[in-house]
């Protein structure tokens, strides 16, 4: 049963199987004949499960048709997938290789065959027909790169694109070939055109032919260009050697080879451009010829008037004016030997007229020079007279005026020695009316060289002499006696003596003023002595009160004298302290006051009238020292006034006022302490003066610090003091010109004051005369059209370059500097206002202008130092003094329209609040600390530039100081005290600074002249003094100040010998002379060797 059962599903199962194959073969077949929907891969799938699961039932071909057929229908679309892949892949390789094209025909008649459809087997026709038209292209395209024509190239190309073929190796070969030749051809267009043209270079053509060649182009058009460069080269060659030519031929003047490098450009064809330096050779060689030409006329010219005897030598002359006319024969040899010629000549004939003209006119200095004229004459044989014959007159005509010279010097002489004694004996006798000692002895002297010893007068004015001379011994003993306080006796006797030999001569007003000085000591000293002894004798006899008081009275008003009468008072006064002390209270004068008080308070007299003397002498006491004080103070006022007035530095005199105003306020308070009734009201007035004074310098001393590097003698374009001395030979003038270099003088200067060439040198000298003309100093008839002269000068080289200008603003503050005539002052202020207004100066100039301007003006009318000068001059100076401020005042209205410089100082509004006391204090109330820092800052500015004008300034002090007030500038530092401490040290670091540089010129300059040739003078010893005197008052004490004071000994001692040798040589008496001879031979000093020649030919021809 169960194989049964079993055998009944097997049946089943194959039954199904069955179905399932016949069910798959027919969708193979439906498939095979585009009936059905299914694709190829799930046919085949369908149809391979069911044989497996026939074969798995145990179905075979032989038992089950349906099997048999699913087996065939599956080899038949395994057939068709095969055709179907091979077309694909045959279709895909057409596309890249054009041998596959005949298997794709090939597969597509067999998938005709196999019974493919024609909607499939179209895209394979197409492929073949796109195929074969891609195929006709590219043996186009092969056919026309086998050849160098451009157009079939071109049509290949169009129709590869036509096919389709946009990229691949043979049309990347076409489209390189078609632009290579392309290139080729404008190449060879290119190439041509600059064969052709003439303007182009060799490096164009060297740059075309490289690209030729690298193109690969026909040799024969390479040919062609090489030959067309070759032309080029030779044509650029022969120009520059035209050009080098050229410039040969400008600088040797050689026609030559100008010549033969024309002849090389003839023959090749020349540029316009280049056609200009042929040109320019052509009239050079022209220009060559003319001077050829003009040189061998010059040549012959010469040579003829060397061999002819034509005394004018016209056809020379002739020569050399047409020789000058060509520019390269200026400097020629032949021009210049030609030219020499002439001048020979003609000096020749020029001497040659003077020496016959001297010998006919018998002038002996006239024939000398011609003779000195003659013996310079390079070529003596155009001389007719010869400078021997010239010499043998000379000494003819030299023997006849000796003669006559001896004559008339003989007569000349016995007149002079006659009328030297007719002068003497009057002298002589007016000498002895006067009873002048020293002219009667002098005349005396030269009375015994005249041989006058034996007249008359001659007697009796050395009797007078005599007792003349007795007169002075005796006056002279007598005055000796005075000056030793001898006593009274013996300055009697010693004064009777003189008298009486004073009486003998008739006039001697010297000797009797002596004794006059004398008789009047004697007199105060009989007056003394009369008043002492009736005091005593007063005092010896126990007189009353009042024959005491007569006699106190007396010796009071009697003349004080410094002798042995002044012991003899004391002792009197002590004994009226004895006799009376009652007397203390009448006694309230002078020095006899305190020495009765002593006394009094020696013997302990005490009570009321003490007290009363004592007070009454306190007071006294006190108003004479108050006096002395307020005196002195007024005297260092006069010397501030004195020093303001001179422009010199105010720091001393301030100094000691400062001092007399700290003396008066001492004294004031004692007095008024110890003493009551003492009346201060000038004493206090004094004081408020000083303590204006101190607060204006204090304010000016700060200006000056600021203002001192734009001081106008400071100028950088000022010429230096050597440079300004140059053309001055005379040591007189040249001390003259130094020491009134920056200050007035009223006579022209011999150089420009700034650095000026030479041609505006004399255009300065002419300013400066046309200033003192317009002043008043020259005399003109119309002075002020100097003034129109000048501006108009000051103009013109304004608009030039302003050198001249600034010249002329210079040379005004020269003129205005210490002129002490008001009349030029006031002229030259309105001058210089005029030339301000006019041009003005240059920004370098102005801020010195300003600070003139300024120091001008500082003395207003509330300004202390005005009052103080009005107290002690005249209403004329007053009045004069103001017109000047007031004129400087409009010159400074003209500068404050002018703009204002970097390195410009404080506006002159500034200065003339400052100048006033009330404004100043309004301002520092306003903002004392800002104005410190503007005064700090102006100063810091003020050094820094100082510092760069005059390098010998730099010092560590000062870079220190320097340093130090910037810093508080930078860190804002506004403490007044810190401030003011940076001032002064800046301040005090630059005085120091400046001094020490001075202190070193003055020593380099001592030192120069110690040992030079013309030796030390008196103003360099004054220089030196000065600076060392103000390095020593700036609290400098090294070195240096000593090398500066052993400097100062050393100039003295040279001085004084150099006096005495001078002084020697002047003198009369052999010894002396000989004396200060040896003497200066053993100082073996340079610059004594001048002085003692002169001393050698004094001893040895004079005496």
């Amino acid at each position: 049963a169960d194989e049964i059962q079993t055998q009944k599903k097997l049946e089943c199962k194959r039954k199904a199987c069955d179905a399932a194959l016949r069910d798959a073969v027919v969708l193979s077949e439906a498939w095979l004949a585009d009936s059905g929907s299914s694709t190829i891969d799930s046919i085949e799938t369908c149809l391979e499960s069911a044989v497996t699961e026939a074969r798995d039932c145990g179905l075979n071909e032989d038992v089950s048709s349906s099997l048999r057929r699913a087996l065939e229908a599956i080899e038949m679309i395994r057939e068709v997938s095969a055709v179907r892949s091979s077309l694909q892949k045959l279709n895909t390789a057409v596309k890249t290789d054009d041998d596959v094209l005949t298997q794709l025909k090939i597969a597509v008649e067999g998938a005709v065959k196999l019974g493919l459809s024609e909607a499939e087997l179209a895209s394979y026709r197409s492929t073949i027909k796109t195929t074969e038209t891609r195929l006709n292209a590219n043996k186009e395209l092969k056919e026309a790169l086998r050849g160098t024509d451009v157009r079939a190239i071109g049509r290949a190309l169009v129709l590869a694109h036509a096919a389709g073929l946009d990229s691949g190796p043979l049309v990347e070969n076409a489209e390189a070939a078609k632009a290579r030749l392309e290139q080729r051809r404008d190449l060879s267009i290119r190439l041509e055109t600059a064969m052709v043209s003439t303007g182009n270079s060799t490096q164009e053509l060297d740059d075309l032919i490289a690209e030729a060649v690298n193109a690969g182009m026909d040799e024969a058009l390479l040919k062609k260009a090489r030959e067309a460069r070759q032309i080029v080269m030779k044509r650029r060659s022969a120009l520059h050697k035209v050009k080098r030519a050229i410039a040969v031929a400008t600088r040797t003047r050689d026609a030559e080879i100008l010549a033969s490098a024309l002849e090389v450009v003839e023959d090749l064809h020349i540029t316009e451009e280049d056609d200009e330096v042929v040109a320019q050779a052509e009239e050079l060689l022209l220009e060559l010829h003319c001077e050829a030409e003009a040189r061998t006329k010059l040549v012959s010219a010469l040579s003829d008037a060397i061999d002819s005897s034509d005394v004018r030598c016209l056809a020379l002359r002739s020569a050399i004016a047409g020789a000058k006319r060509e520019p390269g024969l200026k400097d020629s040899v032949e021009l210049a030997s030609a030219i020499a010629f002439i001048d020979s000549r003609d000096e020749a004939l020029s001497v040659q007229k003077a020496l016959k003209g001297a010998i006919a006119g018998r002038d002996i200095e006239r024939l000398r020079s011609a003779i000195i004229a003659a013996c310079n004459v390079k070529n003596e044989e155009f001389l007719e007279v010869t400078v021997d014959e010239a010499r043998r007159c000379v000494e003819e005509l030299e023997k006849t005026a000796m003669a006559l010279q001896k004559q008339r010097e003989d007569e000349a002489r016995s007149k002079a020695a006659a009328e030297k004694r007719e002068s003497l004996t009057r002298a002589l006798g007016r000498a002895i009316e006067d009873g002048d000692l020293s002219l009667l002895e002098r005349l005396l002297d030269d009375g015994l060289a005249l041989n006058m010893h034996e007249t008359p007068e001659f007697v009796e004015a050395e009797t007078v002499y005599g007792k003349l001379r007795t007169a002075e011994r005796l006056v002279a003993v007598a005055v000796e006696c005075l000056e030793k306080k001898s006593p009274m006796d013996v300055l009697a006797s010693a004064h009777e003596a003189a008298a009486v030999a004073l009486a003998e001569t008739k006039n001697c007003s010297t000797l009797a003023l002596d004794l006059k000085r004398v008789d009047t000591e004697l007199e105060r000293m009989y007056a003394a002595a009369k008043a002492t002894g009736r005091l005593r004798d007063a005092v010896t006899e126990r007189a009353d009160v009042a024959e005491l008081e007569d006699a106190l009275t007396a010796l009071r008003l009697a003349p004080c004298c410094e002798n042995d009468s002044h012991d003899d008072c004391t002792s009197a006064v002590r004994d009226i302290v004895v006799h009376d002390a009652d007397l203390l209270l009448r006694l309230t004068r002078g020095p006899i006051d305190e020495v009765l008080l002593e006394e009094a308070a020696q013997r302990r007299l005490d009570g009321p009238q003490l007290d009363a003397a004592r007070k009454i002498y306190s007071s006294s006491k006190a108003l004479a020292a108050l006096d002395t004080a307020m005196n002195n103070v007024v005297l260092a006022l006069r010397k501030l006034v004195l020093a303001s007035q001179a422009g010199t530095t105010l720091d001393v005199t301030l100094g000691e006022v400062a001092n007399a105003a700290n003396a008066l306020k001492a004294v004031r308070i004692t007095s008024v302490s110890n003493s009551t009734g003492i009346d201060t009201t000038r004493a206090d007035r004094l004081l408020v003066k000083c303590d204006r004074v101190a607060e204006l310098g204090a304010l000016r001393s700060n200006q000056n610090s600021e203002e001192q590097a734009f001081h106008w003698t400071r100028f950088a374009g000022l010429r230096s003091e050597a440079d300004y001395l140059q053309g001055l030979y005379s040591q007189s003038d040249k001390k003259r010109a130094a020491e009134h270099r920056l200050c007035h003088q009223k006579i022209p200067i011999h150089r420009s004051l700034t650095k000026l060439n030479n041609a505006q040198n004399d255009a300065a000298k002419a300013c400066y005369r046309d200033i003192l003309t317009f002043c008043g100093e020259l005399y003109h008839q119309f002075p002020d059209s100097m003034a129109l002269d000048l501006l108009t000068k000051g103009r013109e080289d304004k608009i030039k370059n302003g050198d001249l200008a600034d010249e002329i603003i210079i040379q005004l503050l020269k003129h205005l500097t210490t002129n002490e005539s008001l009349l030029s002052s006031t002229r030259a202020w309105r001058l210089l206002a005029l030339c301000l207004t006019t041009f003005g100066s240059s920004d370098f100039l102005l801020p010195y202008v300003r600070t003139f301007v300024r120091a001008a003006t500082e003395s207003t009318e509330d300004d202390i130092y005005s009052k103080l000068l009005e107290e002690e001059e005249d209403d004329d100076a007053i009045s004069s003094r103001r017109a000047l401020i007031a004129l400087a005042r409009e010159v400074d209205l003209v500068l404050t329209t002018l703009p204002e410089t970097v390195n410009d100082l404080p506006p002159p509004e500034k200065i003339k609040l400052a100048a006033s006391n009330e404004i100043a204090n309004k301002k520092r109330r306003v903002s004392t600390r800002a104005v410190q820092r503007e005064r700090l800052e102006k100063l810091v500015q003020a050094t820094s530039q100082l510092v760069e004008l005059r390098p010998d300034l730099q010092s560590p002090a000062l870079e220190s100081a320097r340093t130090q007030a910037s810093k508080i500038l930078e860190s804002q530092n506004n403490n007044p005290q810190a401030i003011t401490n940076a001032h002064e040290n800046l301040q005090k670091a630059r005085r120091i600074a400046e001094a020490q540089s001075a202190l070193s010129y003055a020593i380099k300059r001592a030192r120069n002249t110690l040992h030079s040739r013309v030796g030390a003078k008196q103003f360099q010893l004054q220089d030196l003094d000065l600076a060392c005197q103000a390095a020593i008052a700036t609290g400098i004490s090294n070195d240096l100040t000593k090398e500066g004071e052993n400097l100062l000994e050393e100039l003295k001692s040279q001085i004084e010998i150099r006096h005495n040798l001078e002084h020697a040589t002047s003198a009369t008496e052999r010894r002396n002379a000989l004396d200060a001879a040896k003497k200066a031979n053993q100082t073996q000093l340079a610059a004594y060797e001048q002085c003692y020649d002169k001393t050698s030919f004094f001893s040895k021809y004079f005496f």
